[in-house]
């Protein structure tokens, strides 16, 4: 049997996909077309983090602290008194 190259053997390793087979966003745009950017790419799992591109969410995971937590339920709630 032939010995592959490194650089093959190192790719099938980290089972890195390719671009071209990466999902597209899909968020609806102002002009009522789905994005075609790339969603945001999570390296270590070689999955999209949530499915969206930066633009539309992929780069916010949220507060992740108790206090962070605490501080964006407090601005919503004041946010909500304004309406």
């Amino acid at each position: 049997m032939p010995e592959l190259p490194t650089s093959v053997l190192r790719l099938k390793r980290r089972r890195i996909t390719p671009l071209g087979k990466r999902p597209r966003c899909g968020a609806l745009t102002r002009w009522g077309k789905p994005c075609q950017e790339r969603a945001a790419w999570d390296e270590e799992r070689d999955a999209p983090r949530n499915g969206r591109c930066d633009a539309h969410g992929g780069r916010s995971t949220g507060p992740k602290t108790t206090l962070g937590r605490q501080r964006a339920l407090r601005n919503l709630r004041h946010y909500r008194e304004g309406w």
